[in-house]
């Protein structure tokens, strides 16, 4: 008898479902962001932060660039200014807009069940993570990273010799809030890596894990469209590309400012020592309470 066949998560390391999250909530999410901040946008863009920008140097490691970010936006913090969110503040990534992203996307939800054994009801992270590129941003705003470095607070409760490969503690949900061809930059993906990838350190260490290096020839940049959403292993190497498009500063709700929003899914398998939900009901839990709790 013949064996079904693996999933793509369990081969190439991610599985990018197309048109699983209603374009309406993608786009009251992305209006939240651009609308709320705004004002940030528009100095990041006039300042020319930037364009004028071209060493090869990962910019989040140069001081001329955070020092320029900070002196454009003084309200912002070192670690904002860094990862480049734009200032989205905690309140504004827990808003119903980005919530409702996963939350009752049945489409979404049924692609994840197999990952995780066909359990019924699913959890997230609180607060999703939000990323802001700007237009002219020729250099990638996220290094090279796995995602199982930045998250050691979940964890499998019974782990198994091989679960770092076939049993997952999470599964990353990228999800794009708008449209992006391939030739103006997004995601870059490192199929297979996660079969060998290592975590040689954590961010509670440091504010930033030295990027990791991988030939960008061994990587692909998908193209997406607004309702897409990419899933992907926790110790797939990726990060982002520049932002080629042209800035256009009278029309943010446009394509040039890319936005996007990614949140770490488990079952109840797995433990967590932060705020998460239900995907299914929407019931936050505090760290310590609820299913995912480590008993």
């Amino acid at each position: 008898m013949n064996s079904p066949p693996k999933s793509p998560l369990l081969s190439e390391g991610y599985i990018h479902l197309k048109s699983v999250i209603s374009e309406i909530t993608a786009n009251a999410a992305r209006k939240h962001l651009i609308n709320t901040y705004k004002n940030e946008h528009f100095s990041f863009i006039e300042k020319g932060i930037f364009q004028e920008y071209t060493s090869a140097e990962p910019w989040p490691h140069n001081p001329d660039v955070l020092n320029r970010i900070l002196k454009a936006l003084p309200n912002i913090s070192i670690f904002d200014a860094c990862t480049c969110y734009g200032s989205v503040r905690v309140e504004d990534r827990l808003h119903s807009s980005i919530l409702n992203l996963v939350l009752n996307q049945n489409e979404l939800i049924e692609q994840l069940k197999p990952i995780f054994d066909f359990e019924s009801e699913l959890f997230c992270h609180l607060a999703p993570a939000v990323r802001v590129i700007y237009p002219g941003n020729i250099v990638a705003v996220v290094p090279n990273h796995i995602d199982a470095g930045y998250n050691s607070h979940i964890h499998l409760k019974n782990k198994k010799k091989n679960d770092l490969i076939n049993h997952l503690p999470f599964v990353t949900a990228w999800i794009p809030l708008q449209g992006f061809s391939s030739l103006h930059g997004g995601l870059r993906l490192y199929p297979r890596t996660f079969i060998e990838s290592t975590v040689l350190n954590d961010h509670t260490k440091s504010l930033w894990i030295p990027p990791q290096q991988s030939s960008n020839a061994n990587s692909i940049v998908p193209d997406y469209s607004i309702g897409d959403c990419i899933i992907f292993h926790p110790r797939l190497l990726h990060g982002s590309s520049p932002n080629l498009a042209h800035p256009n500063k009278n029309k943010l709700l446009d394509t040039s400012v890319r936005v996007s929003v990614d949140i770490r899914i488990f079952s109840k398998h797995s433990s967590t020592t932060k705020h998460y939900m239900s995907l299914l009901t929407g019931e936050c839990y505090a760290p310590g309470e609820g299913p995912c709790a480590l008993y």
